[in-house]
């Protein structure tokens, strides 16, 4: 299963609300594909999930209890863990080619170029009248 297959692939994706509303301005290429992937996760399916980390060797095929919900039970362990997420990911990266990655490096860096979006103006735009 692979969400990100090409250069324009990457730098198309629309932005993400924490994309948009990030502060920082030195963003690496990483944290944005992390951000991008959980976001792609978060979408799929219970059993895509569980055929994702399958497929990335994160989870073992006999893993049985399975449950994303938000139910609080000390009777049901949560599958996957954050830390197994986060090491599909990683590994995802790590798979990832040189020119995705530095598709990557250039969707940070156009991000990074984004004006500030914190409500306040630097400057009053000419365009606007008293």
């Amino acid at each position: 299963m692979n969400f990100f297959t090409s250069r324009n692939d990457i730098l198309s994706l629309p932005l993400t609300e924490q994309e948009r509303t990030h502060t920082s301005r030195q963003r690496h290429a990483y944290h944005v594909f992390l951000s991008q992937f959980c976001t792609k996760y978060k979408a799929l399916s219970i059993q895509q999930k569980k055929d994702l980390l399958i497929e990335l060797r994160v989870m073992r095929p006999d893993a049985h209890d399975f449950d994303d919900s938000d139910e609080d039970s000390v009777l049901t362990v949560a599958m996957p863990a954050a830390g197994d997420i986060m090491r599909a990911a990683s590994k995802v990266w790590r798979d990832s080619g040189l020119d995705l990655k530095a598709a990557w490096r250039e969707r940070a860096n156009r991000l990074n170029l984004r004006p500030p979006n914190n409500g306040n103006f630097e400057a009053v735009p000419d365009y606007v009248n008293d």
